[in-house]
């Protein structure tokens, strides 16, 4: 999936609204991608070394609606489930555990025309749930929330081809607010809780090149607000020392990709790609229950045709840095933060055309 060549329905789902003015909106898709997030924390000061693995999934679903009064449409869902930071409890030191659990899923309807030959333009309006359940230790005995709620955010695109074999794509991403409501536990006292569940936005940009008719070339760039999540709030409404922002001390980062794709077969493609980033919360800021890392992706896929149908399969070898906090960057969560050396994750795709 590339901002320049958004043409599938993935494409225009996450990528680039404006694919939905291509093949995409006369295909239906769906595209599943399972796995499993494994994490280590360990802390030599408490003693701590847990290890949790949690299984998940991310699913894609479009339909394309064809063409509606001179513009494309389609409208489908995307988003993932499961996948968690839970880490268990150790009873020999009286520790808890900790568990940051999040789901999303977004609903979106797409709209998009060919405005002029070479140009095109898409919008997206995406309501969208999200449900949050944590745990984590306190001076007050462990702190416990289970909210969910809905939210919306939206995402604009164009696809640009100046020249024949070329073209330039620009994609932004608005910032998303969900309010979550729910409850929980501190200690044995119940709580009742409201989360302003926030998600950054960004802006994309990429490149794509036809070498030949069968091998095309693709970049990407895409910068993220991750400023955006400190606006994340909690609200304890019996507990109001629990109070505060849901993430603080986040970093604004950039992601790059490159990738391929080969007709080796008159109906078959071969593809493959390569992307990295850099983790977004400070070393002052990361908790056993929420964490990321420099992380580095590589992936390989295959599609094949059959008349109106179209099969593609995905593989994916991801390496996690380990991030080594100290006590005096972060004294109440210090220590030795792992999201697994690599990451193998397999999935699958079907695509056909319906008109």
């Amino acid at each position: 999936m590339n901002v320049a060549a958004p043409d599938d329905g993935s494409s225009a789902l996450i990528t680039n609204p404006a694919g939905v003015a291509s093949d995409a909106k006369n295909q239906a898709l769906i595209a599943i991608q399972p796995g499993s997030l494994t994490v280590d924390y360990s802390n030599t000061s408490t003693g701590y070394n847990g290890r949790g693995s949690t299984p998940y999934a991310a699913l894609d679903v479009w339909y394309g609606l064809g063409e509606r009064w001179g513009w494309s449409m389609g409208v489908g869902a995307y988003g993932a489930v499961g996948a968690a930071f839970d880490l268990p409890s150790e009873p020999a030191i009286n520790h808890d555990g900790y568990l940051g659990k999040l789901a999303q899923i977004n609903f979106a309807v797409n709209v998009g025309k060919e405005v002029h030959p070479g140009i095109r333009v898409g919008l997206q309006l995406a309501p969208s749930y999200v449900s949050q359940k944590t745990k984590s230790p306190s001076p007050l005995g462990e702190v416990s929330f289970d909210a969910d709620g809905f939210g919306f955010s939206y995402a604009a695109g164009v696809v640009y081809e100046p020249i024949e074999n070329w073209s330039f794509g620009l994609m932004y991403r608005s910032k998303g607010k969900a309010e979550l409501e729910g409850d929980g536990k501190v200690g044995s006292a119940r709580q009742d809780v409201s989360v302003d569940f926030v998600t950054p936005q960004y802006l994309a940009t990429g490149l794509a090149w036809w070498l030949s008719k069968d091998f095309r070339l693709m970049a990407n760039l895409r910068w993220t607000d991750y400023e955006d999540f400190e606006e994340g709030e909690f609200e304890s409404k019996q507990f109001p020392a629990l109070n505060g922002p849901l993430m603080s001390k986040t970093h604004n980062r950039t992601r790059w990709g490159i990738a391929f794709e080969y007709r080796i077969l008159p109906r078959s493609w071969l593809r493959a790609g390569y992307t990295q980033g850099r983790a977004m919360i400070d070393d002052s800021a990361v908790r056993p229950n929420m964490f990321d890392n420099d992380n580095k992706m590589l992936m390989l896929g295959y599609e094949i045709e059959y008349s109106d149908l179209m099969v593609g399969f995905t593989f994916g070898l991801a390496t996690q840095d380990v991030r080594k906090v100290s006590a005096n960057e972060n004294p109440n969560f210090s220590g030795r933060y792992e999201s697994a050396d690599t990451v193998f994750n397999a999935g699958a795709r079907v695509t056909w055309r319906l008109r």
